[in-house]
């Protein structure tokens, strides 16, 4: 796990580091503008969703976008990353539960301008997701390890819209909406320590869904 978030924290110091390299002093230059965007509305999704079953097919939106926008071509880099660890111990029943869940997601995107007028302006592209989703719980007792497990590989294709509103020549506003096209591949299993005659074989199961994404996203954009 502490490879995962290294390399994670690796991939987002190298992107920085290579878009701080290029300045752009105002908008209106023809020149490359590269950005960074950060999900404003992270909290808000996560209060409203705390109670939904979290899909299999869920898209979660990204919490970090870098940008390269060219002259005709608009692209980008979403970033997404969960993990949680808890352990829960027992004295009385002398058992132990550790539950992990560790979600992840990258999108790649390539945009094409459509409309720009005064702080105003939209494009339209398409996406390229690639998520993965974990969820393990291992119970130990006087007598026996339980382990199991469940995760899903998804790969999907998104057409979607980008739009932004400019507060200054260095800050906007984004939001986004994406028809989002997904194939899973799910996995689960278990394994007693004790009592091998009940493990269960692995089962796998795949799955298509076309969704509509991102439709309350916004996220503060900083120009460089």
């Amino acid at each position: 796990m502490m490879k995962i978030k290294f390399i994670y924290f690796l991939i987002l110091c190298i992107g920085l580091s290579s878009l701080s390299s290029f300045a752009c002093d105002s908008l209106c230059v023809s020149k490359d503008k590269h950005g960074i965007a950060i999900n404003l509305s992270s909290p808000i999704i996560k209060l409203i969703s705390k109670n939904n079953i979290d899909s299999a097919a869920t898209i979660k939106a990204p919490l970090l976008y870098l940008f390269s926008n060219r002259k005709k071509m608009h692209y980008r880099l979403g970033l997404y990353a969960q993990w949680k660890d808890k352990t829960e111990a027992n004295k009385q029943l002398d058992d132990k539960t550790t539950i992990t869940n560790l979600s992840t997601q990258l999108i790649l995107g390539a945009y094409r301008p459509l409309y720009k007028q005064n702080k105003w302006d939209i494009s339209a592209g398409l996406n390229v997701l690639v998520k993965y989703k974990l969820d393990r719980s291992n119970f130990v007792t006087s007598f026996d390890i339980v382990k199991l497990y469940e995760y899903n590989a998804g790969l999907g294709l998104a057409p979607g819209i980008q739009i932004n509103y400019h507060l200054s020549n260095r800050i906007s506003l984004m939001t986004e909406y994406m028809v989002t096209y997904l194939y899973t591949y799910t996995e689960t299993g278990n394994k007693f320590t004790a009592f091998p005659n009940e493990n269960r074989k692995k089962q796998t199961n795949r799955s298509q869904e076309v969704n509509v994404d991102f439709p309350i996203s916004f996220y503060l954009f900083y120009h460089f």
